[in-house]
């Protein structure tokens, strides 16, 4: 049996794994004995902690994905604009 510390740094998926095995191996006896509110805790911490890890990379990813796009949109009218005054000013001289 391992041990039930929430602090064990064991890698993603860690708490899901745990819990599955949990119940696999108590399956039959759940109903004989219960397994103690610590280690649900202790699971239900470890899979919340794991999950909020995962949507901060998501809205990362996210938040970086947008930024880059509005960046090359920026840049595109930037272009378009430096264009457009350098047309004036050539027609301006020429004119």
């Amino acid at each position: 049996m391992p041990s039930w510390r929430c602090t064990l740094a064991s890698g993603p998926g860690w708490a899901r794994r745990q819990a599955s095995r949990f119940v696999q191996r108590r399956g039959a006896a759940l109903q004989v004995q219960k397994p103690s509110c610590f280690k649900l805790k202790c699971l239900l911490r470890r899979f919340w902690r794991e999950r909020m890890q995962v949507w901060r990379l998501q809205s990362l990813w996210w938040c970086t994905r947008k930024l880059s796009e509005w960046r090359e949109i920026f840049i595109f009218r930037l272009e378009i604009w430096s264009q457009a005054l350098g047309l004036c000013k050539s027609n301006r001289l020429n004119g």
